[in-house]
C-alpha cells in the first residue's frame, strides 16, 4: 500500500510490502510519482470524484514488469 498526494500522484508513504514489491528503499520510493513506475498506458476501470480503479504495467527497480490494478479513494 502507498499513500499518494496531489495531481502528480507523489508517494508520501509506502508500507514494507510495497517497498519489497518494487525493490526500492523507503528513501528511494518516497517523493517519487506513482506514474514513474508505469511502462504502459493506464486502463481506467472506474474514475469518479471519490474513487478510482486502474490497470497498468509497472516496472520494479531491476526492470521486472508487474501487472497491477490500483484501487484508491480520494480524500
Amino acid at each position: 500500500m502507498v499513500i499518494i498526494e496531489g495531481e502528480d500522484n507523489i508517494i508520501t508513504q509506502a508500507n514494507q510490502s510495497a517497498i519489497n514489491l518494487y525493490q526500492y528503499s523507503e528513501l528511494e520510493i518516497i517523493g517519487k510519482s506513482l506514474d514513474a513506475f508505469s511502462n504502459s498506458e493506464k486502463t481506467w476501470i472506474k474514475n469518479t470524484p471519490h474513487q478510482f480503479h486502474v490497470a497498468c504495467v509497472h516496472e520494479t527497480k531491476n526492470g521486472k514488469s508487474l501487472h497491477v490494478e490500483i484501487f484508491g479513494k480520494r480524500l
